[in-house]
């Protein structure tokens, strides 16, 4: 397991509890969502993905002002 994946988790249940509450999906589907592993894998994967895309446009931009060597 990765470090983010309680992080993932976490955050998918609380956006399904926002989307259950505001009457977007139901219950089943928010049990899904809370509770499917692939899902959290899937997710965990594209916030590394987008993370890692944040970080290396944060270095290309440090190395243009001379920020970094």
């Amino acid at each position: 397991m990765d470090a983010l994946s309680p992080f993932i988790r976490i955050l998918l249940r609380y956006a399904a509890g926002i989307m259950l509450g505001r009457g977007l999906i139901d219950f089943e589907l928010a049990n899904v969502i809370s509770t499917d592993p692939d899902l959290a894998a899937s997710f965990s994967l594209l916030v590394g993905a987008v993370l890692g895309a944040i970080s290396e446009m944060w270095y290309k931009f440090a190395k243009r002002m001379g920020w970094s060597t």
